[in-house]
């Protein structure tokens, strides 16, 4: 599984939303496609999300390498922050 980590973000940003493999994922509808993300609180006030996905999700990109037949698995990832 994925599990990627946004942090030390300013009390006063959010996260807007995510683009995966120039894919946009809506925030309303992580849940309904199989991804987790979720809101990380620090003590501080400032916050970070975390984003995981299966591996085997359709989105995810794999390559096949190699004389030993190495599989690749890698996301493009854009998160847009908003200040309010």
């Amino acid at each position: 599984m994925f599990s990627v980590y946004l942090g030390n973000i300013p009390v006063d940003v959010i996260l807007e939303d995510i683009w995966i493999n120039r894919k946009q994922l809506l925030m309303s509808e992580s849940a309904e496609q199989g991804y987790g993300i979720s809101t990380v609180i620090h003590l501080n006030g400032s916050r970070a999300y975390k984003l995981q996905l299966p591996f085997e999700d359709a989105i995810v990109h794999r390559m096949v390498r190699g004389q030993h037949r190495t599989c690749i698995t890698s996301l493009g990832l854009f998160f847009s922050l908003l200040e309010w």
